[in-house]
């Protein structure tokens, strides 16, 4: 009767066990592509690429991370053109005050013998 009981039991621990591995393999995978995914899209935006991408996932969390993701690279793209906007803007011309200081400046002049500080 306790050899019956012991076979019993040692069957569903196995049983057990066997389960469990295949319960994480099930929640590795599902876990795993979703972060490979996100991983992708961020080398992507790392190496520059910062077009939104459409991501669909069955958790919550997951959406959540993508979205923010999303909204990262169009806030990076908007950064991105707004600077370089900036810099194909012309340069102002000096002011003829700026140009004297840069000419005071220049023959090493100290500053209570340039015109420029009086008005």
């Amino acid at each position: 009767m306790a050899t019956v009981i012991n076979t019993m039991l040692l069957i569903v621990i196995l049983a057990a066990i066997v389960l469990s591995v295949l319960l994480s393999q099930v929640f590795a995978r599902s876990f795993a592509g979703p972060v490979q995914s996100l991983s992708a899209f961020a080398e992507e935006i790392g190496g520059g690429n910062l077009a939104p991408q459409a991501f669909s996932f069955r958790d919550v969390e997951f959406d959540t991370l993508a979205g923010s993701m999303n909204r990262m690279a169009s806030e990076l793209q908007e950064a991105k053109q707004k600077q370089e906007t900036f810099f194909q803007k012309p340069t102002a011309v000096p002011s003829r005050r700026a140009a004297t200081a840069a000419r005071c400046l220049r023959r090493g002049s100290r500053r209570n013998r340039c015109n420029i500080y009086k008005r």
